[in-house]
């Protein structure tokens, strides 16, 4: 695994994205290091904003050449599990917060199909804002934590009791 990024790589990566989308070393600490668990602090060596699935897939691509190791987050907001921090030192940050599209709803499934960085306060407004009838699965992090991130690590949920893991499809 690399320990840090070659200026090849990050050209490679601004070859998908932009170069501010495309974070280095003490700029990508900066931004993900902070824990929510204390003592733990990861060395972070970057940090990659794709955009699309299109770039995630190019950016894994080259990431699997140059044996980086991803760390993918929804919108970092984890705050009982270590926030942004990645499991191991030396890893690159892939924050899918600005994937945050919600693609489409259905009112008679009551179903809702959105990218990962979408966050309960996005789709409580979109709810409203179109007058369709449900509610918005609301986490115990608040209302800018992302749906999909809070659901996939058990976090606490504060709507209507039952198993959330799985009533998500």
């Amino acid at each position: 695994m690399s320990e840090a990024l070659t200026p090849e790589i990050i050209a490679e990566w601004r070859s998908v994205l932009s170069a501010e989308r495309v974070l280095e070393g003490d700029h990508a600490q900066k931004r993900y290091g902070a824990s929510t668990l204390g003592g733990v602090k990861r060395r972070i060596i970057g940090g990659l904003l794709p955009e699309t699935v299109e770039e995630v897939v190019a950016l894994v691509q080259i990431a699997s050449r140059h044996r980086i190791h991803l760390y993918p987050i929804s919108t970092g907001n984890n705050w009982g599990y270590g926030s942004a921090n990645p499991v191991i030192d030396g890893g690159v940050i892939v924050d899918l917060s600005r994937m945050n599209r919600i693609i489409a709803t259905d009112e008679n499934l009551g179903l809702a199909t959105i990218e990962p960085g979408v966050t309960s306060g996005q789709l409580l407004e979109y709810l409203e804002k179109n007058h369709i009838p449900f509610v918005a699965p609301r986490t115990g992090a608040g209302l800018n934590c992302s749906i999909l991130g809070n659901i996939l690590e058990r976090g606490i949920g504060a709507t209507f009791p039952s198993d959330r893991f799985a009533s998500i499809m």
